[in-house]
């Protein structure tokens, strides 16, 4: 669900007041990233703000931000982290994965796997008004398809994550760079987070040359 407010941070706290239930209510299989994050998600002012709710699968990186730590140190998705250059072959970027990996059929591995239920996106209109509609609509297409750190900083990176940082260099859409990314998260395989982590970047390496 994406909301359009005037009034984001008024909007924000009224919907985890009352439906926090929902949002973190600590539900049989429920995976969110933990009572730190919805503080953050409440709290901190945002052009855009966004909350994951996915149901446990075998192996789940993420019942709570701080098993998330201690399973795989960082997700799956933060394959950028392994090193390298804007080419796709990794960044410094720490952003938490929405991790689609379905079983093999082997029963003598437990992949990991993260099934997005449900995403809440909050655009706060006023801090927005001066950015293409476009240009933060695909902003949102990709945290809504990703459980990107909200602190995440990729400005070395061509990705419209930067939107929000400088004007006058940030994509103002989604770039090969997002793309590749995307693919490489939801097609990515491994019995643990840095295998998954691997493969992503390595499917960015060889994506992005062949797109650019």
């Amino acid at each position: 669900m994406v909301i359009y407010a005037p009034d984001s941070d008024a909007l924000t706290r009224q919907i985890v007041e009352e439906r926090r239930d929902i949002l973190y209510g600590g539900q049989e299989g429920q995976v969110t990233a933990g009572g730190d994050a919805l503080a953050d998600f409440t709290n901190r002012p945002r052009p855009v703000r966004w909350w994951h709710i996915s149901s446990e699968g075998a192996g789940s990186l993420r019942l709570d931000a701080a098993r998330a730590r201690q399973n795989s140190g960082r997700t799956a998705a933060a394959a950028a982290a392994i090193g390298g250059d804007s080419s796709g072959q990794g960044s410094s970027m720490d952003m938490q994965g929405m991790d689609a990996v379905r079983s093999n059929g082997s029963r003598a591995r437990a992949e990991l796997r993260n099934d997005l239920s449900y995403v809440l996106v909050i655009v706060d209109a006023r801090r927005v008004a001066d950015v293409p509609a476009p240009a933060w609509m695909d902003y949102v297409a990709l945290v809504s398809l990703a459980q990107v750190d909200p602190d995440a900083r990729p400005t070395n990176y061509p990705s419209v994550l930067n939107l929000f940082g400088d004007a006058n260099q940030a994509p103002t859409a989604l770039t090969a760079w997002d793309i590749a990314y995307l693919d490489g998260l939801y097609r990515s395989r491994g019995s643990e987070g840095s295998r998954q982590a691997a493969d992503i970047a390595r499917r960015m390496a060889d994506d992005i040359p062949a797109t650019q």
